[in-house]
């Protein structure tokens, strides 16, 4: 009993130094008044209709941010959305013209079955465009991508190599499962490659169909070392055999097999619960970044989760893409997102039998939830804008507002069929530290697929 009051004593103390330093940040000091006439103040009224059709002028303000960018990540908020699909083919243009970008980095597979194929349409115009898009995901599968790599290919068509710009895939979940096509491509590359690689290609080829879910440590060390000694082969080949009249190809051709070894990592991790995915499209873009010249930049395509600057994204809470590029580079990182309030968009679901559905057109026709960074972009007097997220004093009521944990709007390729359920309230974002702009669109359309031809 005499004991009572020390206990007591003990147990307000502890209350106060867990309430004290483990409130969550949204509670700690947080800015709850909407500072919307600052907002209004500060961001730049988009145009009405295609974003195509953006004048240079519209995006001058931005040269300053964009010239001390070495990596500018253009972020959607959705997959499936026509206007954040034609504004980054628009900024790409501008990016291009007048801040030397010369590669667009993509969510996309690196190899020859998907991205690869298309740098060399883009590059040399090889190829049958309508057919590489026949087999592509329906992400990718749409005529706003088509329209933007038509305009590359027309670009680089009179254009010297070293002025060329390129489309390389900066994802490598799936690479791994296409080893037939991965020694195709070393045999086509080289004739003489497959006597000099037998050692490695025989017990490769011989792998048949790779299952990650039921594969030991000893088998994923087993194929990691072949596909290693597969790389270091590769590289000595190249360097015995000089050739700088094809040196991006070349290039190319020796990042081949990092991604298929990045690939095998990711698939037998991810039966781990783990989720490399991230590092992977960071240390893909780094290395686009060494592709083209010294004095040249690189732009990169990607969902607003990947590039934006999250410490903590993954569910086991390992780093975006972002972060890891921001943790390289520090300001020469640049990140944009896009965000909209009401409108439509394409995206996958599932059926009954749990399977993914073939691409639906969904639409939002509700008001953004209170106290979502959404609601107060939709509360905005333009309708469409860019903000500048990066420019507003740190110690401005504005920035302070988005400075703090907010939930954000933001679709895959899937849809839950609850728009709730893609705000992110149980895993909210801090728009002012992950983001260095944003634009915004009151109200969207959905891309426009290019159905599959019976062949």
């Amino acid at each position: 009993m005499k004991n009572k009051p020390i206990q007591l004593i003990l147990t307000i103390f502890v209350l106060t130094f867990v309430l004290t330093n483990f409130t969550p940040a949204v509670q700690k000091g947080a800015v709850t008044k909407i500072p919307l006439h600052q907002l209004n103040h500060v961001i730049k009224e988009l145009p009405e209709g295609s974003p195509l059709d953006f004048s240079d002028d519209l995006f001058s303000f931005l040269d300053p941010i964009f010239s001390q960018a070495q990596i500018i990540a253009l972020g959607e908020a959705t997959h499936g959305t026509k206007e954040f699909f034609e504004l980054k083919h628009r900024l790409l243009q501008y990016l291009v013209k007048n801040h030397n970008v010369r590669a667009l980095g993509f969510e996309f597979d690196f190899r020859f079955g998907s991205s690869l194929n298309m740098e060399r349409f883009v590059t040399e115009g090889k190829g049958d465009l309508d057919a590489l898009f026949h087999g592509l995901y329906w992400t990718h599968r749409n005529q706003e991508l088509k329209n933007m790599i038509l305009w590359m290919q027309k670009y680089n068509s009179d254009k010297k190599d070293w002025e060329k710009i390129h489309f390389v895939g900066i994802d490598s979940q799936l690479d791994i499962w296409y080893i037939n096509e991965l020694i195709e491509e070393l045999h086509g590359f080289d004739p003489r490659l497959p006597e000099y690689l037998k050692e490695e290609l025989s017990p490769l080829k011989s792998l048949g169909k790779i299952d990650h879910k039921n594969m030991s440590s000893e088998k994923y060390s087993q194929i990691k070392s072949l596909l290693s000694q597969l790389k270091k082969q590769v590289h000595t080949y190249l360097t015995e055999n000089p050739s700088p009249s094809d040196s991006q190809k070349r290039k190319l051709m020796s990042h081949l097999i990092e991604s298929y070894l990045l690939s095998h990592e990711m698939r037998f991790l991810l039966t781990k619960k783990k989720n490399v995915r991230d590092r992977h499209m960071a240390e893909h873009c780094l290395w686009l970044k060494g592709f083209v010249e010294d004095h040249q930049k690189v732009a990169v395509w990607a969902h607003n989760s990947h590039v934006a600057k999250n410490p903590h994204y993954t569910s086991e809470g390992s780093p975006s893409m972002g972060h890891y590029l921001k943790r390289e580079l520090g300001p020469a990182y640049i990140s944009i997102a896009t965000s909209f309030s009401k409108g439509s968009f394409a995206a996958v679901t599932d059926d009954c039998f749990g399977n993914d559905t073939k691409p639906i057109i969904w639409k939002i026709q509700s008001n953004p939830p209170p106290h979502s960074s959404n609601s107060v972009f939709h509360k905005a007097a333009p309708q469409n804008f860019v903000f500048l997220i990066s420019s507003q004093p740190k110690q401005s009521e504005l920035f302070q507002y988005f400075n703090q944990p907010m939930s954000f709007l933001g679709v895959g390729d899937f849809f839950t069929r609850d728009v709730e359920d893609h705000y992110g309230f149980s895993k909210m974002i801090n728009l002012a530290q992950y983001y260095d702009i944003l634009f915004h669109f009151k109200d969207t359309n959905a891309i426009h697929i290019i159905e599959k031809k019976d062949v």
